[in-house]
């Protein structure tokens, strides 16, 4: 059984350049995040549909993350849908689409979709200790939780 089945996760990055965010988007120093849940509610045992994004508003330096996204359930359990590590391009961004089972046993209710970047290294023209520590930004976005 491969890891995706396992986990129920797909994920599906794609780097692009960054125009413009949505103001609700948090930011520490160099990055940004923002997140959404492209369906208001979500059945239980169904797939979600969602989406975080981090960006690297330097113009000469590369930016290495950790990026990490969880859901929040009603009932308090918490399911890690993403984790995995990123170099981020001088003007980039990285979407991730995110597809994850809900527990067929998951608390009905609001359960919340929260996406955060820990910036691990600045290679480039900006250094690191330019900006105070921790360097985490996060973001989240509710939905509802259904029965099927």
């Amino acid at each position: 059984m491969s890891n995706v089945a396992r986990h129920g996760v797909v994920a599906v990055l794609c780097a692009a350049a960054l125009s413009a965010l949505p103001a609700s988007a948090q930011v520490a120093g160099p990055i940004e995040v923002f997140t959404n849940s492209f369906q208001p509610s979500y059945p239980q045992g169904g797939i979600t549909d969602l989406g975080c994004g981090v960006a690297n508003h330097l113009s000469d330096s590369t930016v290495g993350v950790v990026i990490e996204a969880n859901v929040a359930y009603a009932g308090g359990s918490t399911q890690t849908v993403h984790r995995r590590s990123s170099k981020l391009t001088p003007d980039t961004t990285v979407f991730l689409f995110i597809a994850s089972l809900v527990p067929a046993d998951a608390a009905l209710g609001t359960a919340v979709f929260e996406c955060s970047a820990r910036v691990t290294s600045i290679t480039g023209g900006t250094n690191h200790s330019d900006y105070a520590n921790p360097l985490v930004a996060s973001h989240a976005s509710p939905f509802q939780v259904v029965a099927p």
